[in-house]
């Protein structure tokens, strides 16, 4: 299967949305490394991603952006 996960939110912050969303897609990633995921996100998660060792995986694309995580405008550039 090939899973699209949207980490836009996630910045170098500690609010409740970002930690939530990083932890939760690095336990998907530790977990399952028989699915493809392909990741959207704000290249201030990529250093999290790092830091798990994850990357490099061949299950795992990701696709840096700076498309803002909210608003109208996020949905016609997407």
């Amino acid at each position: 299967m090939n899973i699209l996960f949207d980490a836009r939110g996630v910045q170098d912050r500690s609010d409740g949305l970002s930690h939530y969303v990083r932890h939760l897609l690095i336990g998907l990633l530790r977990a399952d490394t028989t699915n493809s995921y392909t990741v959207l996100l704000h290249p201030a998660m990529q250093a999290h991603l790092e830091r798990a060792g994850l990357l490099g995986r061949p299950n795992l694309r990701l696709i840096k952006t700076s498309i803002p995580f909210m608003g109208l405008g996020q949905q016609l550039r997407l």
